[in-house]
């Protein structure tokens, strides 16, 4: 049972380790701060960099359905996935890549 009990513990913490946050705003190596909220031609100003994936949905079958459109990017050791609906920015997420370098996409020097 002891057993047991600690494979449950081990598997929970280890997938909390590696979970995306959620974040109202985070800062570009500019200096210049990205919201949620923000319309996606000021994140793309503010960022400045090209994300590293854009994928694009449509939120429902209906005919004229709003396009969900989830951007990645890898900033300072982090990796931000940004959802979008109408072109204005509807969440953060983003996680540490040193806490797994592994599924880091940049190249190192």
């Amino acid at each position: 049972m002891k057993l047991w009990a600690l494979v449950v513990l081990a598997c929970t913490i280890s997938s909390f380790s590696f979970a995306d946050t959620s974040t109202n705003s985070f800062k570009t190596p500019a200096g210049q701060t990205v919201t949620i909220g923000d319309q996606v031609q000021d994140m793309q100003k503010k960022i400045d960099l090209s994300p590293i994936s854009m994928s694009s949905t449509p939120i429902s079958s209906a005919p004229n359905s709003p396009l969900e459109t989830v951007y990645v990017y890898e900033i300072a050791n982090y990796r931000y996935t940004i959802r979008t609906v109408n072109n204005q920015i509807q969440s953060i997420m983003w996680f540490n890549l040193d806490a797994d370098p592994a599924l880091s996409t940049q190249s190192t020097p």
